[in-house]
């Protein structure tokens, strides 16, 4: 991102969440000012705005349901921000059109980025430029903006259930290794890390590497595109049905604003409830 010491960077995240972790050391560890803002505030747009503006902040990562908020305040009270330099969005999936309309009240200098990680690889392992979206041709405005490429620490695989990468315009199983990558695993649950935590192959290197349990479709230009959990898939009529994707083709329908999709087992049979 660039940070530099005239940087004003916000921070919204609990303290006990792993971005707050990212947050301070992005700031304090560049020079730049760190501002906390409370996190009551966070759901009332026009009192965040006002804090943005008044400190004149330049870079902040957000999660999808803050920005959301913030972007329709700004649309509606014909407001933009102005001082921001660099803004980031993850933590959760962001729709394209929710991502347009953020960037439509950004300057045209500043940096829009969707970013993805776990708290187990150091939180930020991939990133996205949001202003790249129109390379996507086949996206709609209803899809997940990409996660993107590995960030320079990070190495990303996409890997089949037999462990094999998979090709372009396949989906698999994202595991990360590389420096952010915790060397212990969880503390004092040996089973769970030996679960979570493999030695795989990485172009001829053995290297230790996260399972994240997520799943997600390889473009034809090396973005990644986020499908959704494996433990949000489940098998009806012998077909494995995902929640995320369900939920983002009935999401297109006309006067549809927002669906979600979970998965019900009554009497050994697998069904979906969608609740719009």
């Amino acid at each position: 991102y660039a940070l530099k010491n005239h940087d004003r960077h916000l921070q919204m995240a609990d303290y006990c969440f792993d971005v707050f972790t990212g947050d301070w050391i992005r700031a304090l560890c560049s020079g730049a000012s760190l501002f906390l803002y409370a996190k009551e505030q966070l759901l009332h747009p026009e009192n965040l705005f006002a804090f943005i503006n008044t400190h004149n902040i330049t870079m902040a990562e957000f999660v999808p349901a803050v920005i959301k908020k913030l972007t329709q305040y700004c649309h509606n009270n014909q407001k933009n921000l102005k001082t921001f330099r660099v803004l980031v969005c993850g933590s959760d999936t962001w729709t394209i059109s929710d991502c347009q309309k953020t960037i439509a009240i950004c300057p045209l200098s500043a940096k829009v980025y969707n970013s993805y990680g776990l708290t187990e690889t150091a939180i930020d392992s991939t990133y996205f430029d949001c202003r790249q979206l129109s390379k996507h041709k086949h996206l709609r405005s209803t899809d997940i903006v990409p996660i993107g490429k590995a960030l320079p620490h990070a190495k990303v695989m996409l890997l089949n259930d037999a462990l094999k990468p998979v090709k372009y315009g396949e989906m698999g199983e994202l595991f990360i290794g590389g420096k952010g990558t915790s060397p212990i695993g969880y503390l004092e649950n040996k089973s769970l890390s030996e679960q979570r935590f493999l030695t795989l192959e990485h172009y001829g290197k053995k290297i230790r590497a996260y399972r994240t349990g997520d799943q997600a479709l390889l473009l034809p230009n090396g973005d990644i595109q986020f499908c959704g959990r494996n433990d949000l898939q489940t098998n009806i009529h012998g077909k494995r049905v995902d929640c995320l994707t369900t939920e983002a083709i009935i999401n297109r329908y006309p006067g549809i604003e927002q669906c979600i999709v979970v998965s019900h087992t009554k009497n050994g049979r697998n069904t979906l409830h969608a609740f719009l």
